[in-house]
């Protein structure tokens, strides 16, 4: 019906709308690679390549690749309780 076409259509607008002002809120939001390639001492030398992780960023990941298990965490044991 023509309601439901209605109510389907501002709800995809509503969507677009969202979508399009977390766009905007992230304008202007960038990495300059020249100030990365200074911070991480590429332009000049090679004492980044030494370092442990080569020049990159490490983040935490939500798994714990020690090895050691925890049982209260289900990720890690892939036990279901």
């Amino acid at each position: 019906t023509k309601e439901q076409y209605a109510a389907i259509r501002k709800k995809e607008d509503e969507k677009k709308k969202a979508n399009y002002q977390k766009n905007v809120a992230k304008a202007g939001k960038f990495l300059d690679y020249t100030q990365f390639y200074l911070d991480r001492g590429t332009d000049v030398g090679e004492k980044w390549f030494q370092s442990p992780t080569r020049g990159h960023r490490m983040a935490k990941t939500k798994y714990d690749w020690s090895g050691k298990t925890d049982p209260s965490k289900k990720q890690e044991t892939g036990l279901k309780k």
